[in-house]
């Protein structure tokens, strides 16, 4: 009988479903240790990942890089995490001509003549966008009030859509049909943000700020203060036509999930943004009227599965980045990368594979979601796990059914075309001039 039932304790011990609950304590572990705790703690860069490591000269003299570049097979998902912190960078200054805030927004794009380029961005319009894509539901901050949503793309992409009349929904029916051949050219960008409005509780020299028009229940406020909360940059490569999916995120954005039940007191918990402690309203749902309990799911888009050196990758980028802005007294020393997602060919070493779908092996993050953009619709670290032929992450969303639809539609952006007659001939007048 002793016999017995050392055989199925020790059964117990080397089964799988023990393992899983094994390293799901590791993965709550190391999301707790944030970046900032190594900080305080002078806890060496080296300890964590050696080799990957950010460069001032992204800040400094920032380019633009053209694909993840690697040394060594270890150093794939470094190359990924580094090519999204320099993107960042670089389209974070106001030393390039490619500054986020001058990219085109969809509402002067989709609109039957679209706005000439003139990198003015979404000066001048009214920010009417609160539902989250996913869920449809808005992010309200502990005032009560809508997070706002913009999205923009780049001189390339723009010239893209406006040259082939993508604005118009007969014009991608023909592209879908295989009438009219086209892919999104690489080096096209596309940029997702939210944007808080600023309260008597917000310190404005912590954010990265803007004022606009906002409509909130039907009636406009002018020149309100907006603070940026997160940002996607989802780029297309030559070597990746799944586009490479990047997020970023402030830092008092929220806590991760695991961290909740520790925050006994507000002293302890620090003030974050979309999160009260002192409330016993559940987390990432949404209340009417009320403000939204917000925490991350999977802190760097990591889960059972993913490979540990991904978190450790991303950390080590953020203490360095972070390091850099803070000499430097930048506002973006308050951001901080969440992840990067591409596709892998399984059981290759091709990369870059489209329509990305649960048959492709995701890189990096592969749980990736951004707590302000995707609030609702996080997957639990154990989902790649217990729904293996499921989407995940972004490309969850983010895919296509190559038998009706082609590439294009990896980008939302063009459910918002509009039938405006037949498709006419492309406009080589939109032909970029640089």
């Amino acid at each position: 009988m002793n016999c017995l039932k050392r055989i199925i304790i020790l059964s117990f011990l080397l089964s799988p479903i023990h393992g899983y609950s094994i390293e799901i304590r590791g993965e709550a572990i190391q999301a707790n240790d944030s970046y900032e705790y190594k900080i305080r703690n002078k806890k060496p860069l080296e300890l964590e990942a050696p080799y990957c490591i950010g460069d001032p000269s992204w800040i400094d003299s920032p380019t633009l890089p053209q694909e993840p570049t690697k040394t060594r097979k270890s150093d794939i998902n470094c190359s990924f995490m580094q090519f999204a912190w320099q993107s960042f960078a670089y389209y974070t200054s106001d030393k390039t001509s490619d500054f986020f805030m001058d990219m085109m927004p969809k509402d002067r794009i989709f609109k039957e003549i679209p706005d000439s380029w003139d990198n003015k961005g979404d000066q001048g319009l009214v920010q009417t966008e609160v539902l989250q894509a996913g869920s449809n539901f808005p992010l309200n901050d502990q005032e009560g009030n809508p997070v706002f949503y913009q999205q923009s793309v780049n001189k390339k992409f723009y010239y893209d859509i406006v040259k082939h009349g993508l604005n118009n929904s007969q014009c991608v029916a023909d592209i879908d049909s295989g009438k009219t051949p086209f892919d999104i050219s690489p080096g096209s960008t596309e940029v997702k943000t939210s944007w808080k409005l600023m309260s008597n509780h917000d310190n404005p020299k912590q954010f990265f700020t803007i004022h606009r028009d906002v409509e909130i229940d039907g009636a406009v406020k002018s020149n309100v203060l907006m603070g940026l909360v997160g940002i996607h940059i989802v780029r297309k490569t030559k070597n990746h036509p799944e586009f490479i999916w990047t997020t970023f995120e402030h830092k008092g954005n929220a806590p991760d999930c695991a961290d909740v039940p520790d925050l006994s007191n507000f002293k302890k918990s620090g003030k974050w943004t979309f999160f009260n402690p002192m409330s016993f309203q559940k987390v990432n749902t949404y209340f009417p009227g009320k403000p939204t309990q917000v925490c991350r799911k999977t802190p760097y888009g990591v889960g059972i599965l993913t490979k540990p050196e991904v978190a450790k990758d991303i950390k080590a980028l953020n203490e360095a980045m972070s390091h850099y802005y803070q000499t430097r007294n930048s506002v973006w020393s308050n951001y901080f990368l969440v992840g990067a997602s591409w596709t892998v060919s399984s059981g290759s070493v091709k990369i870059g594979e489209v329509p990305p779908t649960w048959k492709n092996e995701i890189g990096g993050s592969k749980l990736l979601s951004n707590s302000t953009m995707e609030t609702y619709v996080q997957n639990p670290q154990w989902f790649v796990l217990v729904h293996p032929k499921k989407d995940r992450g972004c490309f969850a969303c983010h895919k296509y059914d190559p038998l009706t639809k082609k590439a294009l539609h990896l980008s939302h952006m063009f459910n918002a075309a509009q039938d405006y007659g037949q498709c006419l001939p492309l406009r080589l007048d939109f032909e970029p001039k640089n």
